[in-house]
């Protein structure tokens, strides 16, 4: 339960508007928790992030990591349907 609890805890830096920290606890739970249900989440919170931060680069190669890396879960079709609206 630790590694859902930090995802939380990085979503609640996002809701906050903390972006830099969010993406550190992002990090946090992809390195301590590498096996955890919550990595794809993860990854595609940080594309969400990036985006805020106006990094698009950065974003895109999260959503396209997300859709390599779990190409049949629900976090991958939700990754595409970003990338489509950032016109890739």
């Amino acid at each position: 339960m630790s590694d859902i609890a930090q995802f939380w805890i990085a979503e609640s830096f996002f809701s906050l508007g903390e972006y830099e920290t969010a993406l550190k606890e992002y990090d946090t739970l992809i390195n301590k928790y590498p096996k955890s249900d919550k990595i794809a989440d993860a990854f595609l919170s940080k594309a969400d992030t990036f985006l805020k931060l106006d990094r698009q680069i950065e974003a895109i190669s999260h959503l396209k990591y997300v859709i390599n890396q779990f190409p049949d879960s629900a976090v991958a079709q939700k990754a595409a349907e970003k990338l489509k609206t950032l016109g890739e």
